[in-house]
């Protein structure tokens, strides 16, 4: 169930967002301009007064790959609640109707990401560590690799993109996502300039989502048909001698042994229901709820 048809209503709930995350709004207008609709993927659950939007629970189908099997997992963003309406059990409300409609309609497993995860424990989410490999890649750089950022605002390569996108692997066979794109292409938005930079790889038939962290290249997702070796992609990139650091899911990326450091992120996974994935794991920046 999207967001309402009527314009109105669509727009008061983006103001609300926006009330909270000046950044929302036009982050969601930059994701429809490159073809994701966060109002036709996102189910909201409203408090309203009066016509105005003032609390919000959005639910997500997450499409995803858990331990072999692929599964859709419920999503939980969005959540924000105007700070004249705060305390007024209107949250408490409106996330109940959401978990209520996502055992209905999804399943029993629903995960979020945030700050502050004693807000969700009395709801019955639990705190899940990820957890970034951390390696020394040690490859001859590929001369000639042809690898190009990609900028997603320039038709040719938005199209790539997408095409790539809606064909890719998921990045590991023990946890990962397998939507085509459009939740991509919204957290892509999300980011903005933070974004890690994507680089196309002609030779692997590729898009890398990478950061170059001075102390290491950090790899934040991979976009292929098949799942290339760390290696290849490395040495794709031209080398890391500082080292890498995968925050992934990476069973597919490096089999082999490497070491694991809690995942610095400001915002704390949390599962509700099961998930019986061993650690270590992680999941992509930019497939976060």
């Amino acid at each position: 169930m999207p967001y309402p048809a009527d314009p109105s209503a669509r727009a008061a709930i983006l103001d609300l967002l926006g009330s909270v995350w000046p950044h929302v709004p036009p982050s969601v207008a930059q994701a429809a301009r490159w073809g994701s609709e966060w109002c036709e993927v996102s189910t909201p659950f409203v408090r309203w007064d009066d016509g105005r939007a003032v609390s919000l629970v959005g639910v997500l189908r997450l499409p995803m790959r858990v331990n072999g099997r692929d599964v859709t997992l419920a999503g939980i963003h969005g959540v924000c609640t105007r700070a004249a309406y705060r305390e007024r059990g209107l949250f408490r409300s409106a996330i109940g109707d959401a978990l209520r409609y996502v055992e209905r309609e999804i399943g029993e497993t629903a995960i979020l990401w945030t700050e502050e995860p004693a807000i969700y424990e009395r709801f019955g989410f639990r705190r899940v560590e990820e957890r970034i490999a951390t390696l020394d890649v040690d490859v001859t750089p590929v001369r000639d690799a042809r690898g190009r950022r990609l900028d997603p605002d320039l038709d040719d390569d938005l199209a790539l993109l997408r095409r790539m996108l809606a064909s890719r692997a998921p990045v590991s066979d023990r946890l990962a996502t397998r939507e085509p794109g459009w939740h991509f292409l919204i957290d892509l938005a999300l980011h903005g300039s933070l974004a890690p930079a994507l680089v196309h790889l002609p030779a692997l038939d590729t898009i890398v989502a990478v950061e170059d962290r001075g102390r290491a290249l950090r790899i934040h997702d991979v976009i292929a048909p098949r799942i290339p070796d760390v290696r290849d992609l490395v040495a794709h990139l031209g080398g890391a001698p500082w080292g890498v650091e995968i925050a992934l899911t990476c069973d597919l990326l490096c089999p082999r042994a490497h070491e694991t450091m809690p995942h610095d992120a400001s915002d704390v996974l949390m599962v509700r229901g099961p998930l019986d994935v061993e650690p270590p794991f992680a999941l992509s920046s930019l497939v976060r709820c």
